[in-house]
């Protein structure tokens, strides 16, 4: 699955929605479902862990 980010304000990006929304392997969500908010939420509170480097990010998330 690929998510994309189109800003809306444009027209041609309006055209770009209005095409795919007919397409039938589309989904076009207008905003983040639940987990996202809420992982939205909490790093904006300061509770998102933080990494110097891709590296331990990777370390990080393996342990």
């Amino acid at each position: 699955m690929i998510y994309l980010a189109i800003d809306d304000k444009t027209k041609e990006s309006k055209a770009m929605l209005e095409f795919l929304a007919l397409q039938k392997y589309t989904h076009i969500y207008k905003e983040p479902n639940t987990v996202t908010k809420k992982a939205i939420a909490e790093a904006r509170a300061g509770k998102a862990n933080k990494v110097d480097s891709l590296k331990n990010l990777f370390k990080e998330l393996h342990d």
